[in-house]
């Protein structure tokens, strides 16, 4: 079910790209290039669906570093109770 997200975004990114590649070019007074269109879109989409996965492996490991970073504090909290007794 994970994949239809991408087939859906690139789905998306090539209307919205066809739109705005006709509205550009009517925009410069140049001709309207289908192809040209549809590989901006592409690789926009590819570009918008591999950003969030690079972020949400980053805001994994800082969550992790984080539970890490407690457990050790209280490993140490826990060695000087020790040691007092």
């Amino acid at each position: 079910m994970e994949e239809m997200r991408y087939i859906a975004v690139i789905f998306w990114s090539i209307m919205l790209g066809q739109v705005a590649g006709f509205i550009g070019g009517a925009l410069n007074q140049q001709t309207y290039n289908t192809n040209y269109s549809i590989i901006v879109s592409i690789v926009f989409a590819v570009i918008f669906s591999v950003i969030p996965l690079m972020l949400d492996s980053s805001v994994k490991e800082t969550k992790t570093e984080k539970k890490c970073l407690i457990q050790f504090k209280r490993f140490f909290v826990l060695l000087k109770l020790l040691k007092c007794n």
